[in-house]
């Protein structure tokens, strides 16, 4: 892995649903994140409403409704990160004292061979 990559967390389809009753945009995003062991998809909804000094804009509306999703999806992601972590953790944990284990394993068998 190159120093400072990251896995990717990646948006697979936005759909928009436009109110201009309630002028609001409500963006409803998939997302698929691609780790070494797992796929995560994430799913997610953004709401952009127009404020009272506001003109109700469905451009400007969807591109807030989407940047809302996406930080939704981001923190999700975090958080499935932060528990992968803790899983990997266990895993790292038991690799390591395996290692240890066999060490040990080979210099009894050494001293073991030594007494022949």
């Amino acid at each position: 892995m190159k120093p400072l990559e990251t896995f990717k967390l990646k948006c697979a389809e936005v759909k928009y649903i436009v109110d201009k009753e309630r002028e609001c945009v409500i963006a409803i995003a998939s997302f698929i994140a691609v780790t070494p062991l797992v796929t995560h998809y994430i799913d997610t909804k953004g709401i952009a409403k127009v404020h009272n000094d506001d003109s109700f804009d469905i451009v400007i509306g969807k591109k807030v409704a989407r940047a809302k999703a996406e930080k939704e999806a981001f923190s999700i992601y975090k958080g499935i990160i932060k528990q992968d972590i803790k899983e990997y953790e266990i895993y790292i944990n038991k690799f390591i004292n395996t290692i240890d284990k066999m060490e040990n394993l080979i210099e009894h068998q050494k001293k073991y061979l030594k007494s022949f």
